[in-house]
C-alpha cells in the first residue's frame, strides 16, 4: 500500500543525509511504540514530522507527496521527473525552511 511507496523515499533520504550531522532519519513503529508527546497526534500511516532541533516540543508535519504540487505551468522548484527525487529536493528544500540543516 502507501506505506510500502512512501518507504524507499525515506530510505532514499536517509542515505541522501547519512553523512549530515545535524538531521537524523529513523521509523518508528507507532502500532508497537507508545508515543509519549503532548502534540504528536498520529492520524494514519505513514505520518512522516520534524522535529526541529531548536523546538522538539513543536513537530512539523512533512508532507511525503510532494508530486501532487508538481502540476501545471507554476511548478516548484525542487519538482522533477522522477517520484523519488522530487522527495528528496522537497524534503531538503524542507528541512532548509525549518534551519534544521547547518549544511546539505
Amino acid at each position: 500500500g502507501f506505506c510500502k511507496r512512501v518507504q524507499p523515499r525515506v530510505e532514499a533520504l536517509a542515505r541522501r543525509f547519512a553523512k549530515t550531522t545535524s538531521l537524523s532519519i529513523f521509523k518508528f513503529d507507532a502500532t508497537k511504540n507508545d508515543v509519549d508527546h503532548p502534540y504528536v497526534n498520529i492520524d494514519g500511516y505513514p505520518d512522516i514530522m520534524l522535529f526541529p532541533r531548536d523546538d522538539k516540543l513543536h513537530p512539523v508535519p512533512f508532507d511525503h507527496t510532494p508530486e501532487e504540487q508538481c502540476v501545471g505551468d507554476e511548478r516548484p522548484s525542487w519538482c522533477s521527473d522522477d517520484e523519488h527525487e522530487t522527495f528528496i529536493r522537497f524534503a531538503t528544500d524542507f528541512f532548509m525552511q525549518h534551519n534544521s540543516l547547518k549544511f546539505v
